[in-house]
């Protein structure tokens, strides 16, 4: 798992960077700069310590949901590996063999089971959370907007329509 995840940040990440910026013209440091000008404060200035609890577990629980499918092909290699050590001895219909067989299949439906109900609540918790978050923010942004627009000038109002506040309040 680690040797994975060392090969995809060190020799990937860098590859796709090199491919995007081939045809942009962009830069390493000019990446760097963009985001340091474009911080994460800036980004997430309307949310509180509430909505950034459920972001950070929204993002855990996404994390916990892309690895059902890893998790998943590695127990499928187990189970594939348990057919070829039971094809090799020679007794082909032996009872004591089946049942063994079949024991150790029953255990990895339970493994497919229970990696399934996780993938579930994960997929479950990680879109309720975000999707909370999401309308905490904008609730929060409305809110700026609207007292930002009662707190104009009354000629703003001449000059703009009446329904153009409930239009950008909705919007």
């Amino acid at each position: 798992m680690r040797k994975t995840f060392l090969l995809f940040f060190f020799f990937f990440f860098p590859l796709f960077f090199l491919i995007w910026s081939m045809g942009t013209g962009t830069t390493w440091s000019d990446l760097t700069n963009f985001s340091a000008q474009f911080c994460l404060h800036f980004q997430f200035r309307y949310s509180d310590w509430q909505d950034k609890l459920l972001m950070v577990l929204g993002t855990t629980m996404a994390i916990l949901h892309g690895a059902g499918l890893p998790l998943m092909m590695i127990i499928f290699g187990d189970m594939t590996d348990s057919f070829i050590t039971s094809e090799n001895i020679t007794e082909i219909f032996s009872y004591t063999l089946m049942g063994k067989l079949e024991e150790e299949m029953t255990r990895y439906a339970y493994y497919y089971s229970g990696i399934g109900a996780g993938v579930l609540f994960a997929a479950y918790i990680q879109v309720s959370f975000w999707t909370l978050a999401a309308g905490r923010q904008i609730k929060r942004i409305r809110q700026e907007l609207f007292h930002a627009i009662m707190r104009q000038e009354i000629g703003w109002f001449d000059v703009n329509d009446v329904g153009e506040l409930n239009t950008r309040l909705v919007e």
